[in-house]
This record gives structure tokens, C-alpha cells and sequence, in this order.
């Protein structure tokens, strides 16, 4: 099931949906500060791509790095 969060950005508000265990890697990687973390990280976005995928990825990408083994 997806859970939807707001990011407020100096642009505009916006949500990102994505899985429950996305938020909590999300949650783990940024130490509890996740629309910082969001918003530094959603600057490096490829134009093509939304914002969950892109979010998912990283994710993955820090997961397969071993990043992540603290939160497992």
C-alpha cells in the first residue's frame, strides 16, 4: 500500500506516494529529516523522471551499496 507524504519546496507543494518500507529507508537515510534530505537530493532528478521513481531508486541504489544494512 502506498503512503503519501507532502515535500514543501520553494517552488510549490507537492506529495510523493510511495511504500511503506521506501519511507522507512527514506526515514533511516536521512536521520529522521527526510524533506531536507528530499529536497537536496530531488535537485539531481532527471527532467523524465517523477519523483518517486527517482526517490525509489536511490533507495535501491543505497540498499544494494550496503548503506542501508544498519536499518535491516
Amino acid at each position: 500500500m502506498l503512503r503519501q507524504r507532502t515535500l514543501i519546496t520553494p517552488e510549490r507543494r507537492t506529495s510523493i506516494a510511495l511504500e511503506s518500507v521506501f519511507w522507512k529507508s527514506i526515514d533511516s537515510i536521512s536521520n529522521g529529516e527526510w524533506q531536507p534530505w528530499a529536497r537536496a537530493v530531488l535537485k539531481d532528478k532527471p527532467e523524465d523522471e517523477c519523483r518517486a521513481t527517482y526517490l525509489r531508486t536511490l533507495v535501491h541504489k543505497a540498499a544494494v551499496t550496503g548503506q542501508l544494512a544498519h536499518a535491516v
